[in-house]
């Protein structure tokens, strides 16, 4: 359509849904414009050259051309797409794909901003290359949960807190237990970890029962936190795997 207008940007992938018999609805989080959804059109259709549907799996790393006109009610489009990275092991190892759909379902339930935020679309794609390079992760998604948390000014702040049971509903330590409150080992962890950097973290010993209950916590928290946050359908697998 002649003027309207595109913007260059690379974007992850966070989920996508058929749209007809040839289109999809793909959910992105962009580097230059946050969190945005776009119609590709006639991507299904088979043929040798242009968009490609394999290009649109959870956590695909994208230079993208696409259209953008701001305050519109119309649904934007991707014009052209190249992969800016190959994920091969993320989407071919059992484990690392199914730990790469927590992060989408993760991701797409938290990110809501429509606006640009460089500092957390490289820590997004910093969690991927971990991910990617890594062959042991047991503690990966308690680091990711965190660092995340930062991003969205949700870190817990044990500076606030009078006890040493965290509670998810308050995100502090308090002394007396609640319904959610995580165990006095699972609460010692998290506070030892607190302020860690990624590495200290991932290198952490945790044992696997503490480590289940850390994960459920931290995505309790979350959906206390933020307003419309969705559980991840997969935590339950993830939980089996790490938990």
């Amino acid at each position: 359509m002649a003027g309207t207008p595109y913007i260059q940007s690379s974007l992850v992938v966070l989920g996508s849904v058929r749209y007809g018999e040839t289109s999809l609805i793909v959910k992105a989080y962009t580097r230059e414009l946050g969190i945005q959804s776009y119609l590709v059109k006639g991507v299904l259709k088979p043929k040798k050259s242009g968009l490609r549907s394999a290009y649109f799996q959870p956590l695909s790393f994208l230079d993208a051309v696409v259209t953008h006109k701001p305050n519109s009610d119309r649904l934007e489009t991707i014009k052209e797409a190249k992969p800016l990275q190959a994920f091969s092991q993320i989407h071919s190892d059992v484990v690392k794909s199914s730990t790469a759909l927590f992060l989408a379902e993760l991701f797409s339930a938290s990110l809501i901003e429509q606006q640009q935020d460089y500092d957390l679309f490289d820590f997004i794609i910093g969690c991927l290359e971990v991910l990617e390079s890594e062959k042991s992760f047991p503690n990966y998604l308690i680091v990711v949960l965190l660092g995340l948390s930062k991003h969205l000014g949700i870190y817990p702040d044990s500076s606030l807190s009078n006890g040493t049971l965290f509670d998810p509903t308050t995100g502090q330590f308090q002394a007396e237990t609640s319904r959610y409150s995580l165990s006095a080992v699972a609460s010692m962890t998290l506070n030892e970890i607190l302020g860690m950097n990624f590495d200290e973290t991932m290198r952490t010993t945790i044992d696997k029962k503490t480590r289940g209950e850390l994960l459920e916590g931290l995505v309790r928290y979350y959906d206390f936190q933020l307003a419309g946050f969705r559980r991840p359908k997969s935590l339950e697998v993830i939980r089996g795997l790490f938990g």
